[in-house]
């Protein structure tokens, strides 16, 4: 009977040793990871200079925007004042020349805020995903 509760005891602790000895291994290779934050911290780096020209662009293409708004404003005040006039008149047709011009550069510089903006929700996004990715 003894010897048979020496060999229990020795299995026990043997497993006990097992046990320990694979947690170790497990704890010491987790702390020691790899360092992410070189990489990091150059792509966030390179996100936050991207994110800092498509706000300097924005400012840019608002401004550029409001201009053609503002000459689109004063071009259909003109036309109310046309429109009395006849439409074969050259002053009618100078007028509607300026404002297809006018309509073409404003639907461009529309275009263009719509690209940026689709630029500067895919520069956020990659924000996102490099903070999930290096998270701790």
């Amino acid at each position: 009977m003894g010897k048979q509760i020496f060999n229990r005891t020795k299995k026990i602790m043997c497993i006990f040793t097992l046990v320990f000895f694979v947690i170790s291994l497990t704890a010491a290779s987790a702390s020691a990871g790899t360092d992410h934050s070189p990489i990091y911290k150059e792509e966030k780096a390179k996100l936050d200079k991207e994110k800092v020209n498509l706000e300097n662009e924005k400012i840019v293409i608002l401004k550029e925007k409001a201009e053609f708004e503002k000459e689109k404003k004063n071009l259909e005040a003109q036309k109310n004042k046309l429109n009395q006039k006849n439409k074969t008149d050259k002053e009618y047709q100078s007028w509607l020349n300026n404002y297809n011009k006018c309509l073409n550069k404003y639907n461009k510089s529309v275009s263009k805020y719509k690209t940026w903006e689709t630029e500067y929700n895919k520069c956020l996004n990659n924000y996102k995903v490099l903070e999930n990715k290096y998270q701790r």
